[in-house]
């Protein structure tokens, strides 16, 4: 014979299921704006009845469960995409980066300039065709000579213009490396504070949110390769 109170049970486990799912809807509409969060759910499942198996039973229907359980609250998110996502990152930066540094090169040998490389080598070749023939002629010899300085200024003023900007980019790579071991810091930092929760028995959602946004972070420096493990901490390979 069940409990007299056993459908009130049921229905205060009902409540406490909805009113969970109320709650995780309600997060999910507030940080629909959030940088990184991912939309959570409800996990439910029926609870069984606590009768067990008997050899005699007058009744095959008289157990009708316990009512509902709320397992747990997950994140909706496919760990597929994340993978892809974070390989495509890493591909799209490496060609923006590439982009971004022909573009400046291009800004520094600007052949649109009328007094560019282009034009200073065919004005250099019209005097020294002109001298070819007149190569007695010290009027010439001195346009040739005064051209001949001009493409040299020119080559200089682009070497140092490359080198300033090779030194530009050094400095930038320096700033790229202080990030990555930053972010490979935080990463482990939030390693432990996720192993740290799962050991207490609960699923650290908002963590993992942070986690995955400093794993997409640093996906857009270098090409990575996560690795789930059980305590929930992941491993990154690169290379």
């Amino acid at each position: 014979m069940r409990a007299t109170f056993l459908g009130f049970e049921i229905a205060r486990k009902a409540l406490n299921a909805s009113q969970k799912g109320l709650d995780v809807v309600t997060q999910n509409i507030s940080n629909a704006n959030t940088e990184g969060y991912t939309r959570q759910r409800v996990d439910l499942s029926s609870v069984p009845s606590e009768r067990g198996t008997y050899l005699y039973s007058n009744s095959t229907t008289s157990d009708v469960g316990m009512g509902v359980n709320v397992d747990r609250i997950s994140q909706v998110r496919d760990k597929v995409l994340d993978y892809k996502y974070r390989k495509e990152n890493a591909i799209n930066n490496t060609w923006n980066t590439s982009l971004s540094g022909l573009r400046d090169i291009e800004n520094i040998i600007d052949e649109y300039d009328k007094d560019g490389l282009s034009t200073s080598l065919m004005n250099f070749y019209e005097k020294l065709h002109t001298f070819s023939s007149n190569t007695s002629n010290i009027e010439y010899a001195s346009l040739l000579r005064t051209s001949a300085q001009t493409v040299a200024q020119t080559l200089n003023k682009y070497s140092e213009q490359l080198r300033e900007l090779e030194q530009l980019n050094i400095e930038e790579l320096d700033i790229v490396v202080k990030d990555v071991n930053e972010l490979l810091d935080k990463i482990s930092k939030i390693n432990t504070e996720i192993k740290g929760a799962k050991v207490a028995g609960y699923t650290p959602n908002e963590l993992l949110d942070t986690r995955n946004s400093y794993l997409d972070r640093l996906s857009g420096y270098v090409n990575i390769y996560v690795e789930n493990h059980d305590d929930g901490t992941v491993s990154i390979k690169s290379g």
